[in-house]
Parts: structure tokens; sequence; C-alpha cells
């Protein structure tokens, strides 16, 4: 619209000549910006603003991370402004979480072939894997009194903060008989503190994942009542910081 306005402008002013001034230009109706960012992003993309539909993408999924919608369109709009390594991101985020048969799914796993990001760890995401997250995202049973907390933060050289913006995928799960039932899934910003609560006592696993890269697999021992700090850092990572960022 804003460019039919402008050509409208320009060809009026060339045929006006000298004997009188060009008409003003048409006045652009701009429609009021939704304070849903869901809604604001869906607004955005409508107009083709892809930039903004990015930053109100990222603020939706600061309050629903796990949805896939919104991972899908954070992609898609990253995919128009050729920030190829975030795209690989969301797009790697929707194919290893969604269910293979969703139309989203199938266009994140296009997209990854088409641009050869598609790893194989993506690649080998089948229904029954898939279920089997789903399964995770399960209610867990109620823990007994005098549980812990996982509480912690993690940091990488050139990402989080003012640098480049990543998600961390964090799971725990129980590692021994007495807390294999119990697990809990987050996403946060590789950077961002984090917090996981009401986990019986017992030894579990902690790990971590980024843009398809497994960073972190650490062993933790939650005691009742108490809170287990934990320190995600290179230096207990699974690889050297030369090994992610995916180069591409």
């Amino acid at each position: 619209m804003r460019r039919a306005a402008v050509l409208g402008v320009l060809l009026a002013t060339a045929l006006a000549g000298c004997k009188e001034p060009p008409p003003a230009p048409p006045k652009v109706e701009v429609a009021p910006v939704p304070t849903d960012p869901r809604a604001a992003a869906d607004e955005a993309v409508r107009r083709g603003d892809w930039a903004t539909a990015v930053t109100h993408y990222r603020d939706a999924l600061q309050r629903h991370p796990d949805d896939l919608l919104l991972h899908f369109g954070l992609g898609s709009a990253l995919s128009q402004l050729d920030r190829r390594d975030e795209a690989v991101e969301a797009f790697t985020w929707v194919v290893q979480r969604g269910e293979p048969s969703r139309p989203e799914v199938s266009t994140a796993r296009q997209w990854l072939q088409q641009v050869n990001a598609l790893t194989p760890a993506t690649a080998r995401q089948t229904p029954e894997r898939a279920a089997a997250r789903q399964s995770e995202s399960a209610a867990p049973p109620v823990p007994p009194a005098g549980s812990g907390t996982i509480s912690g933060s993690s940091s990488w050289p050139g990402v989080g903060g003012s640098a480049r913006w990543m998600s961390l995928h964090l799971r725990v799960r129980g590692d021994e008989e007495a807390t294999s039932s119990f697990r809990q899934r987050l996403n946060v910003p590789v950077g961002a503190p984090f917090h996981m609560p009401k986990l019986p006592p017992g030894r579990y696993r902690l790990s971590g994942e980024s843009g398809g890269t497994n960073l972190w697999d650490l062993p933790i021992t939650i005691e009742p009542g108490k809170t287990t700090s934990v320190d995600l850092s290179p230096s207990n990572s699974l690889i050297p910081v030369s090994g992610f960022p995916p180069k591409g």
C-alpha cells in the first residue's frame, strides 16, 4: 500500500508541470497495534512487517514457550528476513517437537531440507518419538512433601544478553527407580535464569539442547526441601565453544 501511494505521488508530480502544485498524497490508515503479542505478530505478518513480527512472536513465546504455532510463525518471519541461523533454530524446534502429520511440521521440515539444515537428529523424528515427547509433557505424578527445586542459569560466549538470541530447551528426568516417573521441561533463552520446582528427592539428569545441539547432560541430586543450584557453562558442556552456535 505504501509503495503504491509513493508511486502515485511521483506520477502526479511528473504530470502536474509547473502550473499547479502536486496533489496531496493520499492518507494511509494505520490499524492500531493489538496489545496481545500473538495478535500483534499476526497483524505484522499481514502487513508484511517481518521484523516487527519477529519481536512480537518472541514476546509471545516468553508467555507460551511450548506453543508450536508461535515457533513456526517465528521461523517463517525470520526466513523472510534471511536470518538463516535463527530460522533454522525455530523450524528445528517445530520438527523435533511437533506431530509429524501437522502441516506446520511438514513445512518446517521441507524448509530445513531446502537450506541443507535438516540434521540427522532432526531427520530421525518419527511419530513414535513425537508421541514419546507428548507423553513427557503430560502432567507428572503429584510430588510428595519435602520436594526440592533446581535453580540456575546458563551462559555461552557470544549468545544471550545483547548478543545473539537462542532458545535453550531444558529437560530434567529421573535417574533411578524412585524418581523415574518424574520429569519436567522448560524453554528459556540462553543466558537467562531457570527454575524447576516440585521434584521429589533423588537422582536426576538435567539436559540442555539449543538449535538441535545437545549442550549439557548433568547428574543432579535433589535433597528434601532444598534448592540445588546449577551453573550451565562451557566448562561443563558436552561440546567445545567452537562447536556452538553451528556455523551456517
